[in-house]
């Protein structure tokens, strides 16, 4: 089985080695959807992983965007959570977006914080810079229930989707700033590293 696994993600590369690039983003590439989706439409995969033939609805592995199955959609809204969870002011909330998502815009999560939760404003959108010393995004901050419990909402500049994977070292920022408590527009500097993903 693991042959075969090699074999399909060797064919699937391109001359310099690197899997193909789709177009996820316009601001910047990557290269998931398009190489999974070939991957796991390669004879040789689907052999190795055990996939019988003609089961695969639609007769090609397809990603989570194109619907091959008929679901329903049951998700209850969140917003009396949010709201009950700021009133409380027992949580420090945050919630960030990357500024490139096309998926889940910020916009749409600044409309449903700002019309949705109607919660006070208490600083306006903020620059913060990551450990390396660049513009990572920007924040706001909101009044909850207790003074010293707010809740933010934060940007990343430059990811999509999946902030961690897209800008690694300025989630890790914004991870560490929000289990020391906050002040994303503080993050300290730390010395040049080796970026975490080549």
């Amino acid at each position: 089985m693991e042959h075969g696994l090699l074999e399909a993600e060797r064919r699937s590369r391109r001359a310099d080695g690197r899997l193909g690039a789709t177009t996820i983003s316009p601001v910047f590439p990557t290269c998931a959807d398009t190489y999974v989706k070939k991957y796991l439409n390669t004879p040789a995969v689907q052999a190795a992983i055990g996939i019988r033939a003609g089961t695969i609805p639609g007769g090609a592995w397809a990603d989570c965007g194109v619907m091959t199955s008929q679901y329903e959609f049951n998700y209850a809204s969140e917003l009396p959570n949010y709201e009950r969870w700021t009133k409380d002011g027992t949580l420090e909330i945050l919630i960030y977006n990357g500024d490139a998502d096309f998926i889940l815009s910020h916009m749409g999560n600044a409309a449903w914080i700002n019309k949705g939760l109607n919660v006070t404003k208490i600083k306006e959108w903020t620059k913060w810079r990551g450990s390396d010393g660049q513009v990572a995004g920007y924040f706001e901050t909101f009044a909850t229930g207790n003074p010293a419990q707010n809740f933010t909402f934060l940007t990343v500049k430059g990811a999509g989707h999946m902030v961690p994977k897209d800008r690694p070292r300025h989630a890790l920022d914004m991870f560490a700033r929000f289990l020391a408590g906050g002040g994303y527009a503080e993050v300290p500097a730390r010395p040049k590293v080796a970026p975490l993903c080549a």
